[in-house]
């Protein structure tokens, strides 16, 4: 219900259909998104295969499309979870520390996609992240909170210079 409504979501651990291939978790999405309970039927498959090749084009990974989730890479498996969340055509994207697990060299790629994929669909994105070079470096406001108490917020400049999350957080 949440998600029709327009959230879509990501996790900390990237939470995908291990035993299905790329392009099927998607088209699960799809037909999630459109609640219709024949979609398992062949009718219309070839419309929904191609709506989960386009939405896999758009995070990097349509060439994975037939290779089981099992066998990707994190960094991988972590835009297979964003297009499964953007299948969803959400309005708000909620994204649980998007880079934990990953590479140093992945994580920016994948913010800077995220971030691209914000831009062009209009799309508000809340990330809780704690890697500071991310949210420094992507979020547009930060919200500081300490023991679930916020105690900054604004720009990533007037974060960054505040006494209390440098010594909270920063050292």
């Amino acid at each position: 219900a949440i998600a029709r409504k327009g959230v879509g979501r990501t996790f900390q651990v990237a939470a995908t259909f291990a035993s299905m291939t790329v392009r099927e978790n998607v088209e699960l999405a799809l037909i999630a998104h459109g609640g219709d309970e024949d979609a398992f039927v062949d009718r219309g498959a070839g419309a929904r295969r191609d709506a989960a090749l386009a939405v896999l084009e758009r995070v990097g990974v349509a060439a994975l499309a037939d290779a089981h989730c099992a066998t990707l890479t994190y960094g991988d498996a972590k835009r297979v979870e964003l297009a499964l969340a953007l299948a969803n055509a959400p309005r708000l994207l909620l994204m649980d520390e998007p880079t934990a697990g990953m590479a140093i060299a992945a994580r920016a790629d994948l913010m800077r996609l995220a971030a691209r994929l914000a831009h062009d669909d209009r799309l508000a994105v809340l990330f809780t992240e704690h890697d500071m070079d991310m949210v420094f470096g992507f979020a547009d406001r930060v919200i500081v909170m300490d023991r679930g108490a916020i105690i900054a917020q604004g720009s990533p400049e007037a974060i960054r210079a505040d006494a209390h999350v440098q010594a909270v957080y920063l050292g």
